[in-house]
């Protein structure tokens, strides 16, 4: 009876630890965010259909996105970027490379050592998002990879600029897909609560301009933890953003 009594002590134990392993193994994590970036952008909400060249009226029980969008200081103030960008492109376009890769990196490497100040205007005029993480306490949660799906893309007749300078930049891809951007060395990690901001930049570049026209990007972006041995994700949900 003795022997019996200690086998079920056991089994309970067992499963107690069971229960408990499989509660710490599918941790809680939620997700606040918004504009960073409030000098040069507004937030808004409107229909699919809308963007900062079309204004559309939602119709009764359409649904509203959230648009992150250039505000009068940005118009104010790009015409000015635009002329001093263009002096310092058609200097450097002389000896410019042909891979349109090596032309970004290369030029934006050739504005910070010769207009660092051009080179600072631009990234602060660069749609900017924060993503605050609040998980579990005492539970480490480590930023795999961001997964943006472009849902569409329209392009405008002004234009962007390329850079990777912030905590995560992203180049956004304007054809319509789903996108991988691992972390590498640069993993975010929190333990309970964390905060990231990502950067945006836009693929959509002319080799002869030397930038992007801008445009509007419907997309969903969702983030890859991995915690206690399996992954889990948490996603924002499809919003609109001037990139």
């Amino acid at each position: 009876m003795k022997k019996h009594f200690k086998v079920q002590v056991v089994i309970v134990f067992v499963i107690a630890l069971l229960i408990n392993s499989s509660a710490s193994a599918d941790p809680n994590l939620t997700m606040q965010w918004g504009l960073e970036n409030k000098r040069f952008f507004q937030e808004t909400e409107v229909p699919a259909d809308a963007s900062s060249a079309i204004r559309a009226q939602a119709k009764p029980g359409e649904a509203l996105y959230r648009f992150f969008q250039i505000n009068d200081y940005y118009n104010d103030v790009i015409m000015g970027v635009f002329r001093r960008f263009h002096e310092s492109w058609n200097k450097y376009s002389e000896n410019k490379s042909s891979d349109v890769s090596i032309v970004k990196k290369e030029f934006s490497g050739y504005l910070r050592r010769n207009d660092p100040r051009l080179s600072s205007i631009i990234q602060q005029m660069a749609p900017t998002v924060y993503f605050d993480f609040l998980g579990d306490s005492g539970v480490q949660y480590v930023l795999q990879e961001i997964e943006i799906k472009t849902i569409r893309f329209e392009e405008y007749a002004g234009g962007g600029f390329a850079d990777n300078e912030a905590w995560y930049d992203i180049e956004l891809k304007h054809l319509e897909g789903i996108y991988k951007y691992p972390i590498g060395g640069k993993k975010l990690r929190f333990t309970g609560s964390g905060r990231t901001v990502l950067r945006f930049w836009s693929d959509n570049y002319y080799e002869s301009m030397g930038m992007a026209p801008m445009g509007c990007y419907d997309i969903d972006i969702t983030f890859h933890f991995f915690v206690n041995g399996s992954r889990i994700s948490i996603s924002s949900g499809r919003f609109k953003i001037d990139v």
